[in-house]
């Protein structure tokens, strides 16, 4: 299945510079697109309603979140809606004498109060409306938790439903997030895919969604000077190259790539999300910016000094992929340049992430960041869960972070099977170099560890 996201003007589609659109994905101007030609196994999407509108005029809709859908029907039903609504429970307000009589063939439940139809368990449940202000105002209660299928008589379309959340680009980057996980799953356009959209929207996998616009926040007592100065300090000691060529990957917001760029260095820098490249964009003095993930071919080469910082290599949960990491790093280094990591040690997780549980409370959200440690799996898990004011209640948004603890034998023995060499061990609070001799009960002993490796 492909999909086509229809933008009115190519100014809008910036929003979507560091998204990394799937193969199957493409973008057009909604002036140059003709609803008479829609392409088979294509699944057109558009940014709003308004849109949708002047596309596709006044159509049935069907609005879906985890727990529920709410069906827009301005008039007749079709025959395949028909056959939809009959696999459901239905329900609709007793002041709905409109929608009570396009359903007089169905059998429905009548309500007073949207009181009522929350509580209900059904799984599969519906709320019939013919007044397009009700549903306008119970999807603006909670904007993102929605997907909003457009109905045709034969298939449907997209809608990102763009005015619900005011337009904002963070939050239509993960609206159109979901309208790909969405078309990766279905083969059919004429079949509503209620519960894969369901589905869908309940896995809200995605690196660092909002609290990628938290995180220079969350590491603010991180001292990045000192940060800076260690790295230059390493990159004089080891290795006999200028620091003129720069790649940070993993880079986060940027925030040790922009100290290069202040230096005088050409920098690269990449991120797997594309939330925090879009903060990392913001800052004045910048590093030319890409999205990729730590396992991805790297195009640039020839650098001095790549980078790889606060423990973003424990993100890597195989083996495999830190040699596929560590492969890429050595064809875009040049003779002689370095590649400095660091890590996340098992004493890190085992004080400092076991079981433990933190509130931070904002202006108008608050966040709970719980952690937990599998010393078996040597697995850290990291659950956010944000609850922001939106009107009278709040919303919640979810991400699950996992990060593996490696050893450090283990790390040097993977080091060795690269095309790269092992300069250094250091720590944060040592001028020792560890390695060789050194190296026995280092994962007990610090809280952060940083390798320094050179071609």
């Amino acid at each position: 299945m492909k999909l086509k996201l229809l933008l009115e003007d190519s100014v809008n589609a910036q929003v979507l510079r560091f998204y990394p659109l799937q193969d199957y994905s493409s973008w057009q101007l909604s002036s140059e697109y003709k609803a008479d030609e829609d392409a088979a196994g294509e699944l057109c999407v558009c940014s709003d309603f308004a849109l949708a509108r002047s596309l596709w005029g006044e159509s049935t809709s069907l609005h879906v979140c985890r727990q529920f859908g709410i069906v827009y029907l301005p008039d007749a039903v079709s025959s395949g809606l028909g056959e939809f609504l009959q696999s459901h429970t239905l329900y609709l307000l007793s002041s709905d004498t409109k929608a009570a009589g396009l359903l007089a063939d169905y059998g429905f439940h009548s309500i007073e109060y949207l009181s009522e139809f929350y509580v209900v368990s059904p799984a599969h449940k519906l709320l019939i409306c013919t007044q397009k202000e009700l549903v306008n105002a119970i999807l603006s209660s909670a904007p993102q938790d929605f997907m909003h299928l457009i109905l045709d008589k034969k298939s449907f379309h997209l809608c990102l439903g763009a005015e619900l959340w005011r337009y904002r680009a963070e939050a239509l980057r993960t609206a159109f997030h979901f309208a790909e996980k969405l078309c990766k799953q279905i083969t059919d356009l004429e079949k509503i895919p209620f519960m894969t959209a369901q589905i869908c929207l309940a896995d809200g996998s995605g690196a660092y969604g909002f609290f990628a616009d938290r995180y220079d926040d969350y590491m603010a007592h991180v001292d990045y000077d000192l940060w800076y100065s260690k790295l230059i300090n390493w990159h004089k000691s080891y290795s006999g190259r200028p620091h003129q060529k720069v790649l940070e990957l993993a880079c986060g917001t940027a925030n040790v790539a922009c100290r290069f760029v202040q230096s005088g260095s050409q920098v690269d820098a990449c991120d797997i999300s594309y939330q925090m490249l879009e903060n990392a964009f913001r800052k004045e003095l910048k590093p030319n910016l890409y999205q990729a993930s730590l396992t991805d071919p790297i195009p640039g080469r020839d650098y001095d000094l790549i980078l790889c910082l606060f423990d973003s290599i424990n993100y890597l949960s195989y083996k495999a992929q830190i040699s596929t990491c560590l492969e890429e790093v050595a064809k875009a280094l040049a003779e002689g340049g370095l590649f400095i990591f660091d890590i996340s040690t098992l004493l890190n997780s085992m004080e400092n992430f076991f079981d433990t549980c933190h509130w931070v409370k904002e202006r108008d959200s608050g966040l709970v960041h719980q952690s937990s440690y599998e010393m078996g799996q040597r697995r850290q898990t990291s659950q956010l869960s944000l609850f922001k004011r939106w009107g009278a209640s709040y919303s919640l948004q979810e991400e699950e972070h996992h990060q593996r603890v490696y050893m450090v034998q283990e790390l040097i023995e993977l080091i060795q099977d690269s095309p790269l060499q092992i300069k250094a061990v250091h720590s944060t609070n040592h001028k020792a170099n560890f390695y060789p001799k050194k190296i026995s009960g280092l994962d007990h002993r610090h809280y952060r560890l940083f390798f320094i490796l050179t071609k």
